[in-house]
């Protein structure tokens, strides 16, 4: 039998003889009894956060029971408390449950079965409330994780208890400056911007619609963005707020259109001439688009876009990247599931297929779904519904669905990792973008742009690139296309130490690159976006051998250089070692 550890805080020392009695007359080793007289004898009890539960005197001469709560709830201690009272006081009851206690007893009438009770008690409701803490911070991990900027207000809706690394990101402020401040501090706009987001606050859902906001942030970085408010499902006082960042978008927009000099910063090749047609014709039909392409070649750049020239264009675009996600996670998010449905389940949860009711949904890497999440999507994309996880009944919905894979889905179905019928429906029509090595024209109007974002963003003195730094970016490979272009171009900016990069400034890869492996900038198309790395004879087993020695053992490292995020080279190597 498990001894449960016990803290008894109370000055008294008859009190504490008639506990260790109560205690003595329970079953042996049942339970363990330490004492401490004082707050200041206890504290040094409750660092070492060893007991399971806690009995706390009210009193405790010149201080209360409400002090030790205090300690207890901003010091890290985490071990249920009861509250014994000599007095039955229903407001000073309230105010130690408000203030954390588990339980409160009465001393009068205590009896030990009471006690074994109660303790019992306490130290369960302290076990599930734990699990739904956990719930939550999984919760908001996994907003954290996502591109898009959430907060979430207080339940009165005046000052915000939550806000995610894209919102602290996209507004530009100090998180703990938008913590517990309110709202309308969180926004760098105007006034009549804020007149208007409180009133898509106050509107029923079904009348808001999406903001569009614009803002600059101190660091000079213009920001596009689109507000969406929902309701927290716990709690309908509560407000999410939800921030959408289509600044590239913006740009893309305006590309469509020929409007802006920024159309000539995004490529005036051919091949994206081309693809801006296919943009342009797609956005006016409803059929299911697969975008393929190697990775940082711009796929969820033209999934916006192909979205926001559509009828589709008030409605949500929402992205998800299938790569990272486990079986059961993907489930989940995808499709939703019912309250206790699995462990953690503590709610009834919306899925992305129904979030994007009426509007677009942009399956990322879809390639990396798993064999049981194909059947269910396959069901979805025929039938036009959904199941939520621990549900029976289906629910319709109307969205439009769009994929992206850096993938060769074709041999993914000869080799049994992917569903041929899933396939053809999700690749009704393609759009297959070209590496950058294809559309070099495109590299110097790329390197400017990038440049020049930065100069706006830190206001260092570095206006151009000089003959050699221009000559190395067009000779290089790019196996990480456009995204490997910028992350270059930021990192030789900050070694920068004249007005211009020079080829010294710029990575090393770059500026020196290894003969045979970059420069050439071949790829296969059946593994990797960066598989011109490696010889394209070799296998994909031996490609990503040959990026894990290449990179030290460092499997991080190895990812970049296969152009695959760390999940997916997780998983090869797993079935490799199978």
């Amino acid at each position: 039998m498990h001894t449960i550890n016990v803290l008894l805080i109370d000055d008294d020392k008859a009190d504490y003889a008639i506990t260790r009695d109560l205690f003595e007359s329970m079953p042996a080793s049942s339970y363990a009894l330490k004492w401490a007289s004082s707050f200041e004898d206890a504290v040094p009890i409750l660092r070492e956060n060893e007991h399971d539960v806690i009995l706390l005197d009210y009193l405790l001469g010149d201080r209360t029971g409400l002090d030790v709560l205090d300690y207890i709830r901003t010091s890290g201690v985490h071990i249920p408390v009861i509250m014994l009272t000599a007095v039955d006081d229903r407001a000073v009851d309230e105010q130690m449950l408000a203030a954390g206690a588990v339980e409160y007893l009465t001393k009068a009438g205590l009896s030990a079965p009471l006690l074994d009770r109660a303790i019992r008690f306490a130290i369960e409701t302290h076990r599930l409330r734990q699990q739904i803490a956990q719930s939550r911070d999984d919760v908001r991990s996994i907003l954290d994780e996502l591109r898009t900027g959430t907060a979430i207000t207080s339940a009165n809706g005046d000052v915000l208890s939550f806000v995610s690394h894209a919102f602290v990101k996209l507004v530009g402020r100090p998180r703990l400056r938008l913590l517990r401040a309110p709202w309308e501090d969180a926004f760098p706009v105007d006034e009549d911007t804020i007149i208007a987001i409180r009133e898509q606050m106050e509107l029923p859902p079904r009348q808001r619609s999406r903001l569009p906001l614009h803002w600059e942030t101190s660091d000079g970085y213009r920001y596009w963005t689109e507000l969406e408010v929902l309701d927290d499902p716990r709690d309908v006082k509560r407000r999410i707020l939800v921030l959408y960042d289509v600044s590239d978008l913006h740009g893309l927009r305006r590309l469509l259109d020929g409007k802006a000099q920024f159309c000539d910063l995004i490529g005036k090749s051919d091949a994206m001439q081309s693809i801006f047609l296919q943009i342009a014709e797609l956005a006016r039909y409803d059929t299911t688009v697969m975008i393929e392409g190697e990775t940082g070649t711009g796929k969820e750049l033209v999934a916006r876009a192909i979205h926001f020239s559509s009828h589709r264009a008030g409605e949500p675009f929402i992205a998800v990247n299938c790569a990272g996600l486990t079986e059961s996670i993907l489930a989940s998010q995808l499709f939703g599931h019912k309250k206790g449905a699995f462990t953690g389940a503590v709610s009834d949860h919306v899925g992305y297929f129904e979030a994007a009711g009426g509007g677009t949904l942009f399956l990322d890497e879809i390639g990396d779904i798993p064999p049981v999440v194909q059947t269910m999507l396959l069901r979805v994309v025929q039938e036009r519904e959904i199941v939520r996880v621990g549900e029976s009944m289906p629910r319709r919905i109307d969205v439009r669905l769009l994929s992206a894979t850096n993938h060769n889905l074709t041999q993914a179905v000869a080799g049994g990792q992917f569903r041929s019928d899933l396939l053809y429906r999700i690749r009704v029509a393609r759009i297959s973008l070209p590496p950058l090595r294809n559309r070099r024209e495109d590299i110097p109007l790329l390197a400017s742009s990038f440049l020049r974002r930065f100069v706006a963003k830190t206001g260092k003195a570095v206006d151009g690139f000089s003959p050699d730094a221009r000559s190395a970016m067009m000779t290089y490979g790019w196996p990480g296309n456009v995204r490997e272009l910028q992350n270059a171009v930021e990192a030789a900016a900050i070694s920068c130490r004249g007005a211009s990069v020079q080829v010294s400034d710029l990575p090393p890869e770059i500026a020196a690159p290894m003969p045979g492996s970059f420069e050439s900038g071949a790829a296969t198309t059946d593994v990797t976006p960066a598989a011109g790395v490696f010889s394209t004879s070799t296998s994909e087993d031996d490609r990503i051998e040959a990026a894990i020695e290449r990179a030290g053992g460092n499997r991080a490292k190895a990812a970049r250089l296969l152009g695959i995020s760390r999940a997916t080279l997780y998983r090869r190597l797993s079935n490799m070692r199978d």
